[in-house]
């Protein structure tokens, strides 16, 4: 999924919009009179893709572009996405948020790793992976993007071993993908503890607290390549295959995280979990008002309406309720209202819930909410609004704005979540936040 955050402000003493996510529009939509946006250096981090390491796969990330090195490095631009390619076939689009500076990026996707396995040059995982280019150039004249149907894919790995490449089964692929991934240390929440795991291949595994050994537990890797962790006499298996985009193996005792960076969250998330279930608590959303919200989204999205610049959008079908979207639009809008503030990104503070509940170091995004409250999203997007007390008129307001008509418009979200904070001694009173998302 491409996302972008860019923003639309409009600003009177009454009203205040800013539309965010998958669509949006440019600073130059800006009011003339508004501050000349300030030019950033960006910051730029560099990231590991591992199938074992791959060489050979070209990369666009912001403002970086080359092709994987021998130890699969790449360079990303941070809070832009990633896309990579074998020659211009596309291969994957990659979150920003999955990318982090220093640490490895998975292929978990099991087709995607039998298509880079198979074209292995010396057909020798154990040194890492490097593309064959004469085998891609050949793909290249046939194909655009590596095929997501199974029908597709039996067709592309015909012509790949066509080629001359050696194209392993996916239980085989799933084998080497998740032995890959053990071979580096994975981590764990104990007793509010961060535990790094080493696996041995003797089955052996070498539990570790502040780079110091504290006890040892055992694997193995069952033929449908499941594993299972035995800690003394506690077992825990894994209970699904990696899912693209989880950045853990998901157990069913724990979950062992890729990262340090990944279990720490985690473990403050556990101690900090009491935060969550106050905002539902405190801000109930009765069934009435729930209908009321979603009829008025609905009634405009069944309607042709226009959406200035992207032309005219609808009828569109109408989106389901999402309690876990609602749960991150009010967080964000209590956030805003109690600080007084108005921005996409968190406050950073106490009551911006997700980004305490994950340690950030500053405030949380839209998507980083949206995935905390539980929606584990393809697609997300946002419009907040502030000073506008009537329902109807917010609606008409976000209708009436090119970028945040195109998220009530979209044919691409399925549910939404609506929310309004008043907080009647600021300047704006009304907060609202309307978060779009499909799964």
């Amino acid at each position: 999924m491409k996302q972008t955050y860019n923003k639309i402000a409009m600003a009177t003493s009454l009203l205040i919009l800013v539309g965010c996510g998958d669509f949006g529009t440019d600073s130059s939509n800006s009011p003339s009179n508004s501050p000349a946006p300030q030019s950033q250096i960006p910051t730029i981090g560099k990231a590991y893709y591992v199938d074992s390491a791959v060489k050979g796969v070209n990369y666009i990330c912001g403002s970086q572009s080359g092709t994987t090195d021998v130890n699969g490095m790449f360079l990303f631009e941070t809070d832009r996405d990633c896309t990579f390619s074998l020659g211009t076939i596309l291969l994957r689009k990659v979150d920003s948020a999955l990318l982090h500076d220093g640490e490895n990026l998975y292929e978990v996707d099991s087709h995607i790793a039998s298509v880079l396995q198979g074209l292995d040059i010396d057909h020798n995982l154990d040194n890492g992976i490097e593309v064959d280019q004469d085998i891609v150039s050949m793909l290249d004249i046939e194909y655009d993007i590596v095929p997501s149907t199974d029908s597709g894919m039996v067709l592309f790995e015909k012509k790949m071993q066509s080629e001359g490449a050696e194209v392993p089964t996916i239980k085989t692929s799933e084998k080497h993908v998740i032995t890959t991934i053990l071979s580096n240390n994975l981590y764990r929440v104990e007793d509010n503890k961060t535990q790094a795991l080493s696996f041995k291949e003797d089955g052996v595994v070498l539990v570790k607290e502040d780079e110091k050994v504290v006890d040892n537990a055992s694997y193995n890797i069952d033929s449908n390549n499941t594993v299972t962790l035995r800690d003394h006499d506690v077992l825990s298996v894994q209970t699904k295959k990696i899912q693209t985009g989880e950045q853990y193996i998901p157990m069913s005792h724990d979950k062992l995280w890729f990262s340090k960076r990944l279990a720490d969250k985690s473990r403050v998330a556990q101690s900090q979990s009491g935060r969550v279930d106050n905002v539902q608590k405190i801000h109930p959303l009765n069934s009435n008002t729930r209908e009321r919200y979603l009829d008025a989204i609905n009634r405009a999205r069944a309607k042709t309406q226009d959406c200035g610049k992207y032309g005219v959008l609808g009828p569109v079908d109408p989106l389901t309720w999402s309690s876990e979207l609602y749960n991150a639009a009010v967080e964000h809008s209590v956030d805003m209202g109690k600080l007084d503030f108005f921005s996409h990104t968190g406050s950073g503070k106490d009551s911006d819930i997700t980004a305490i509940s994950l340690g950030l170091s500053g405030g949380s995004s839209s998507g980083e909410r949206v995935r905390f409250n539980g929606y584990e999203y393809q697609e997300e997007g946002e419009n907040i609004a502030a000073g506008i007390e009537d329902l109807d008129n917010v609606i008409k307001a976000w209708i009436d704005s090119d970028g945040h008509c195109v998220h009530l418009m979209s044919s691409s979200y399925s549910e939404v979540g609506l929310s309004l904070y008043v907080a009647k001694d600021t300047k704006h009173k009304y907060f609202w936040t309307q978060v779009f998302g499909s799964k």
